[in-house]
């Protein structure tokens, strides 16, 4: 965080702590997200990410150009700033948390949601790449039968997440 900004207090980064070790669904799909919604990364603790950046809001999705043919997540922190995730799944932030999770990005986030909001102007660029893309859901580049090493790791979670479900079925 840059030392402008004003620190998070303890009773704000309670908050957050509350809700990572209360996190709601795994959200798999681009199509699961809604612009603006917070998600907590499903990896936070194996990267040791310090609270004040494990809840996040979704307000970009770029469909297969991550790492393996995963989605290029871009999520806004609390004190504003954007950082891109690939390789990744997220949870959600379960609705009682968001009220006040909401209240704390109002006072530290230099970027009101709306700034980010798809159909403005404003876009992002990564990587030092100088093309700037608007919108929340950027299609994937590819054709829809093209198989990345993510869509099969996709595929296989799902398969076995129907055997289990059959067999709690039985």
């Amino acid at each position: 965080m840059e030392e402008t900004r004003k620190r998070l207090s303890e009773k704000e980064l309670g908050t957050l702590r509350r809700a990572v070790a209360d996190k709601g669904d795994i959200l798999l799909d681009a199509d699961d997200y809604h612009y603006g919604e917070f998600v907590i990364p499903c990896w936070v603790k194996m990267f040791d990410i310090p609270v004040e950046r494990q809840v996040c809001r979704v307000v970009q999705i770029r469909k297969e150009i991550g790492q393996f043919g995963s989605d290029m997540f871009f999520v806004r922190h609390a004190d504003g700033s954007l950082t891109t995730w690939e390789n990744q799944m997220f949870h959600k932030v379960k609705p009682e948390y968001i009220q006040e999770i909401e209240t704390i990005y109002n006072l530290h986030d230099a970027i009101e949601i709306d700034d980010d909001e798809p159909g403005k102007s404003i876009g992002y660029n990564y990587q030092g790449n100088e093309e700037y893309i608007t919108g929340f859901i950027i299609p994937s580049p590819y054709p829809a039968d093209h198989v990345t090493p993510m869509k099969r790791v996709k595929a296989g979670i799902r398969q076995r997440m129907e055997r289990i479900m059959n067999q709690s079925n039985d």
